[in-house]
């Protein structure tokens, strides 16, 4: 027998009958029981009084798909004792873990992801206290919608599945607002990297000041210079939007700016040329635990700079792409502007090969510094540190104000 959940109603599907659509809304006891005698009972199925449904630990496998999940509960000598479908909306996932806690009771859960929306049902656990898993993604696929939800739940029961490590929810929600920032960073590059294109069509000497080129001296001068009329009106479009971004990344460092402060790991990697303190917080937590990874060369591939690693101890998967990866090859590109090694090894290797094969090597070897730093809880060896005391006090500054 295979049974729907939604938010809005419990629906049961028998062999041979049509699915019965309840009118409201019923509560998590109302979820039709094997060899209850109510309704959804099915002959020949194990009475909840021999124990088989109450008191023994569950085992909950859920491959999670883009529309639907589809869950098996398993207890603890592997027999599967049911299998649930259910919408994948927070309001169905809810409903199902509440159903689970009024049925069995004790349980724990692993999710296969197959799909990105795999939060939803994960925080419907955590929420209610369940020990939920996330199980890599390379696991084996099988099934309609990619995993294999029974044999998630058997690889949790023998304690052999592969999991990925999950922050908690304070951590991820700091975590998405240090991502939003670092997307609308990549925007504010691409605007600065208009405005000198259409620089690059003039013969302009060095702008006044040595601040960043998104920084108000140097916008409020391509403001007033003199062009063509079609490139005044794309400058000034470029510096109204690098204003306005610069509003909304402040208003988001001031959100983590304490957060930044607070985290040592953040502090240790801000030590290492080309880090600002929230590329650093970024990366301190997305690492998390450092012990997880088995070596600098996991770690590495943990941040999508050596694609030819092997994948950390717990599982973790290669970020080949994301904010991180991002973050790592512009701390990179900075510290290869400075003196210092890192600036040395950037020159040595820009000399031989093209720019970002150059940045992504500094990077390599950065990320490996980082797991040593962090593995002896101990900050860059070859600080330059007036630079570094300079990070720390504005930090703190901004930390104070928020």
């Amino acid at each position: 027998m295979q049974k729907y959940v939604s938010g809005d109603a419990v629906q049961s599907r028998m062999a041979g009958r049509p699915p019965r659509v309840p009118e409201s809304r019923p509560a998590p006891e109302a979820f039709p029981r094997r060899g209850s005698g109510g309704p959804g009972a099915v002959a020949g199925s194990v009475p909840r009084g021999d124990g088989m449904m109450a008191g023994v630990e569950k085992i909950v496998g859920i491959a999670v798909g883009e529309d639907v999940c589809d869950a098996c509960v398993m207890d603890a000598d592997g027999n599967v004792v049911e299998t649930v479908r259910y919408p994948n909306t927070r309001d169905a996932a809810g409903v199902f873990v509440d159903t689970l806690l009024s049925r069995y009771g004790r349980c724990s859960a692993v999710c296969g992801p197959t799909s990105k929306t795999w939060i939803k049902t994960y925080e419907a656990f955590e929420w209610r206290g369940v020990p939920v898993t996330l199980a890599n993604p390379l696991l084996p696929r099988r099934g309609a919608d990619g995993a294999d939800p029974e044999r998630l739940a058997d690889r949790l029961r023998n304690g052999t599945v592969l999991a990925c490590h999950v922050p908690g929810p304070e951590t991820r929600s700091v975590m998405d607002v240090l991502k939003q920032r670092t997307g609308l960073v990549r925007e504010r590059y691409r605007h600065l990297n208009r405005q000198r294109r259409i620089l690059e069509k003039y013969d302009f000497g060095e702008p006044p000041g040595d601040g960043a080129a998104y920084g108000g001296q140097y916008q409020d001068y391509l403001e007033g210079v003199k062009l063509d009329a079609g490139d005044t009106i794309l400058m000034a479009q470029c510096v109204r939007m690098v204003g306005r971004l610069n509003e909304e990344i402040g208003m988001l460092e001031g959100m983590v700016a304490g957060d930044a402060w607070r985290s040592k790991y953040a502090r240790r990697i801000m030590s290492m040329p080309g880090f600002d303190p929230y590329g650093a917080l970024l990366v301190a937590l997305s690492i998390g635990d450092i012990r997880r990874f088995q070596g600098p060369k996991q770690l590495s591939a943990f941040m999508g700079l050596a694609p030819r690693a092997p994948r950390g101890g717990d599982g973790a998967k290669k970020n080949t792409g994301g904010a991180l990866r991002w973050v790592m090859i512009q701390a990179a590109g900075e510290a290869g502007r400075s003196g210092g090694r890192l600036g040395d090894m950037y020159r040595s290797r820009a000399e031989r090969q093209p720019d970002p094969v150059a940045r992504a090597h500094v990077a390599n070897k950065m990320g490996k510094g980082i797991y040593h730093m962090l593995l002896r809880d101990e900050i860059y060896r070859h600080v330059d540190m007036p630079a570094y005391y300079k990070k720390l006090a504005e930090l703190e500054a901004i930390a104070k104000r928020a």
